[in-house]
């Protein structure tokens, strides 16, 4: 891995160029190159008919590697500089859970199955289109949604829900869509916190910062040897709470205390003694 560069944002702004283009072009061929082996050894269809969709979920991630998969990715693909705390604050042990994260950048996803070994996520429905990554995000877990339907955002949440309670955490991107600033953004969409509230799901917090540097939300440039820094918040429990507005602010209220603990961490100049993923 290269030197890290910590860019700021005059260097992710102007219009691209041709070679800028033709850079993110060939780290995403990149990408989806590398997850060929995941989905056709063995063959995704074979192993789509042997096992069930809902309640194996942890089957399809270990046979298909896509933890594996992920870590190349970030580390030699994309060539992000990770560096993470709290992360004995995740609880990994049994079901009954859903996660929460800011969200910056198309790149987050593969951050995050890679670091944090998680591999479910609401996602909007055009990353299913994506070649490969689409589908090896499907053998994961990650539940598709349309934006535009109310009833397509209603049904994924019973499935997210569903998944959560019996199979596997899935991570919930509150703000909606990737900042514009990199900042959180003032909008955030809590119904999926209300909804653990009512069934009894606890919800584990973590926040994320550099990934728009290394990849803008323009998606049309690329610059590798990113500092990313990512920190693991507290998990809450519903059975804490009294009401569901109130847990569903102190799950966002954390992850803002986090996102402020990883963007100083980002900036820090002791950013070489934070422990990697």
């Amino acid at each position: 891995m290269g030197e890290t560069a910590l860019i700021g944002e005059r260097d992710i702004e102007g219009p691209p160029t041709l070679a800028s283009r033709l850079h993110i072009l060939a780290r995403f061929i990149g990408v989806i190159l590398a997850a060929i082996p995941t989905t056709t050894v063995p063959p995704m269809l074979l192993t789509v008919l042997a096992y069930r969709r809902y309640g194996n979920e942890r089957t399809f991630q270990r046979i298909h590697s896509v933890f594996g998969w992920a870590n190349f990715c970030v580390r030699r693909v994309l060539e992000m500089d990770v560096r993470m705390q709290g992360k004995e604050r995740l609880d990994r042990e049994g079901s009954r859970l859903m996660l929460v994260c800011n969200h910056q950048s198309y790149v987050d996803i593969p951050l995050i199955m890679g670091s944090l070994r998680i591999g479910a996520f609401l996602s909007k429905d055009i990353v299913a289109y994506l070649p490969v990554i689409g589908q090896i995000a499907w053998l994961a877990g990650t539940i598709y949604f349309r934006r535009d339907s109310k009833e397509s955002r209603q049904r994924a949440l019973v499935n997210v829900l569903r998944m959560c309670e019996s199979s596997t955490p899935v991570v919930v991107f509150p703000e909606g869509t990737r900042s514009a600033d990199g900042r959180l953004r003032d909008t955030v969409h809590l119904g999926a916190l209300h909804s653990c509230h009512a069934r009894g799901l606890r919800v584990g917090t973590f926040a994320l910062d550099g990934t728009r540097y290394a990849c803008p939300p323009s998606m049309d440039r690329y610059f590798p040897h990113q500092r990313v820094a990512i920190v693991v918040g507290e998990t809450f429990d519903p059975s804490d709470f009294g009401d569901a507005d109130g847990f569903a602010r102190a799950v966002w209220e954390e992850v803002g205390r986090r996102f402020a603990e990883a963007r100083a961490m980002r900036e820090s100049s002791d950013w070489d003694t934070f422990p990697r993923p």
